[in-house]
């Protein structure tokens, strides 16, 4: 359920992924995979996932499900009039 609690950040190696503010996610094991969840000013809602390595996967929300989104997309996280989602916005959405 990668769109349930936001960027997860991990610690030096073998440390458990914490999320912001410093919760720790217990019984995940990403190895350092980040992903964040995005509203655009349009309303289009993005999900965007690096992986250890750096590779960057974007799924863009279409009717309740998760598709996969053209990777360009992956710069709207960083525009002016998009936001990031909200732990309880990231509750309500699929998983």
């Amino acid at each position: 359920m990668l769109g349930s609690i936001g960027t997860v950040i991990t610690g030096a190696k073998g440390q458990q992924p914490v999320e912001p503010g410093g919760r720790a996610v217990l019984g995940v094991d990403w190895c350092r995979m980040t992903h964040g969840v995005y509203r655009t000013s349009k309303g289009r809602t993005l999900r965007i996932t690096e992986s250890e390595d750096g590779a960057l996967k974007v799924e863009v929300l279409e009717q309740g499900a998760w598709i996969a989104g053209p990777i360009g997309m992956a710069g709207l996280r960083l525009a002016p009039g998009t936001t990031r989602l909200t732990g309880a916005e990231l509750r309500a959405l699929p998983s």
